[in-house]
């Protein structure tokens, strides 16, 4: 079960950035998280911090509760 929310986690936060028309680099940008980090994470690859996820939810300009309902949901 953590892998999968780990990957829903990511599949999430890359369709929003997507749907924003964000690059990764623009997320790296706004966020202040590290290139591979934001790479991993989007990949499922790499657990994420409650630093990391608001720092990412705040770059995307969406709540870090609806990130982590919508990859609940899925």
């Amino acid at each position: 079960m953590h892998d999968s929310i780990q990957h829903e986690l990511g599949r999430v936060i890359r369709a929003e950035r997507v749907r924003r028309r964000m690059t990764q680099l623009d997320l790296i940008a706004k966020s202040g998280l590290g290139r591979s980090t934001v790479r991993r994470i989007e990949s499922g690859e790499r657990d994420m911090s409650v630093s990391q996820l608001l720092a990412i939810a705040a770059a995307l300009d969406v709540s870090p509760v609806a990130i982590l309902a919508d990859a609940l949901h899925e």
